[in-house]
């Protein structure tokens, strides 16, 4: 789908082979980060701010657009503020791979496209760092409820705050059950198997809750 990206003469550019990434910021300031190709590839991106929005206005909204890069160079790319010179940089060769750092504002929610121009399937890694502005969310992990399944052999968690899906291990070893009635056998987060946080996870017991 096509993104506007002004003032670049030659946009509309093209959402292709995309990925979306939604934040919050939890602290206001700088957002400094880095996309670094696994193999020398053209990776672009583009920052939106889309709090109180629907996410399908950054198609159509150009006042939604906080930063970008459309540079063709198949070299590492994103924000920095002694390599950027500018907060957009657009298409083409010998473009700056990389923009200034922009500025985030507390309480708002953030959305970064990054799109791959080349079709090769080598991956990229994406840090956060060097900036300000934290993306963190500050609150103190803990349980916020659980449930039992009908029979007794499962228990839903819900989880005050999204963590990472791999700070869960399979067996379910960090969770156990007072008095204890029943040992966890496993664990499965919600939505662990096509993205990587979670808020909901089931447990599998051993024996059913009475």
């Amino acid at each position: 789908r096509s993104i506007p990206a002004p003032p670049c003469p030659r946009a509309p550019f093209s959402d292709k082979n995309p990925f979306w990434y939604k934040f919050t910021c939890f602290t206001g300031g700088t957002l400094g980060f880095l996309i670094n190709p696994n193999t020398p590839e053209d990776y672009d991106w583009q920052l939106f701010d889309v709090t109180g929005r629907n996410p399908d206005d950054v198609y159509s909204d150009p006042g939604l657009i906080v930063a970008f890069n459309w540079s063709a160079e198949f070299q590492p790319t994103g924000t920095s503020n002694t390599l950027g010179t500018s907060l957009r940089e657009c298409d083409g060769p010998g473009v700056n791979t990389y923009s200034l750092m922009p500025t985030l504002i507390a309480g708002h929610n953030y959305i970064l496209l990054i799109s791959h121009f080349t079709d090769t399937p080598n991956g990229y890694g994406l840090s956060f760092g060097g900036g300000t502005a934290s993306i963190t969310d500050p609150k103190e992990p803990h349980l916020e409820s659980a449930r039992a399944a009908c029979d007794g052999t499962q228990a839903t968690i819900k989880l005050n705050k999204r963590m990472k899906c791999n700070s869960l291990t399979a067996s379910g070893s960090e969770f156990t059950i007072t008095p204890a009635v029943a040992n966890v056998i496993s664990a499965t987060g919600f939505g662990c198997s096509t993205g990587f946080d979670m808020d909901s996870l089931i447990l599998t017991l051993d024996a059913p809750l009475p």
